[in-house]
């Protein structure tokens, strides 16, 4: 990483003594190309511009906030091999707050960070910007692993968990079943999933009939969290 100053500001010595410190075009190339080393990125999905770093194989989302600061935290704590004696660190950073040589409306930023994103990747930040994309997979993946799980399927008839809707079910030994019932599943938003440990005297009764018993496990039900709560029962 450059320990070089000059390579992103000019110095100007007035007859008066002081020093303006500024930075031409050259040094926002500069500027730009060091983000990109940083692993700042740009790239669209749904026609809307995203920000997203690549640090070690792994991407996340940032802002153009972030972009700034990873700059500023850069000037704050690096030790230049070209800094001026007569230059401060307040002075440098106050060159930064003022003049902002990071503009998103920069046709050079977008020009260096341009990135093009794998399906995966996409994918991958679909989940983190676009809330009824995430919610959609995460109740998918859930059906999905019913079916892995080897679940049975049927519809709650009298309201034993949720009246109307889908129940999916699994023996665990003798007449206790791993319940799933789904809630809301029209209003996508507010859809997702409760989990029950229940027994019945039979598996026909179950939609049909109240269970015997019933021991909540997790209200909304999240794969990715809750995982461990149903790990026995399902491997």
């Amino acid at each position: 990483m450059t320990r070089n100053l000059f390579e992103f500001i000019q110095v100007k010595r007035q007859k008066n003594g002081r020093v303006k410190i500024t930075h031409d075009i050259s040094n926002k190339h500069n500027i730009y190309k060091f983000l990109k080393k940083l692993g700042f990125c740009i790239s669209r999905i749904n026609r809307k511009r995203i920000y997203y770093q690549r640090i070690d194989n792994k991407i996340r989302i940032v802002s153009i906030f972030d972009i700034e600061d990873a700059f500023v935290k850069y000037l704050k704590t690096t030790d230049f091999t070209d800094m001026p004696s007569d230059i401060s660190r307040d002075e440098l950073l106050d060159w930064f707050y003022e003049k902002q040589p990071i503009k998103r409306s920069d046709d050079l930023l977008i020009h260096y960070l341009v990135d093009s994103l794998t399906l995966e990747e996409e994918h991958q930040l679909r989940l983190e910007i676009d809330v009824e994309c995430k919610k959609k997979f995460e109740i998918t993946q859930l059906q999905e692993m019913f079916k892995t799980w080897n679940f049975n399927k049927t519809v709650d008839k009298i309201g034993s968990f949720c009246s109307g809707n889908d129940l999916y079910y699994k023996n665990i030994g003798e007449n206790k079943y791993l319940v799933f019932n789904q809630y809301n599943p029209k209003k996508l938003m507010q859809s997702g999933f409760d989990s029950w440990i229940a027994t019945f005297t039979s598996e026909k009764n179950i939609g049909n009939k109240r269970p015997i018993n019933i021991e909540q496990i997790k209200l909304s039900f999240h794969l990715d969290k809750d995982f461990e709560l149903i790990k026995d029962f399902v491997e």
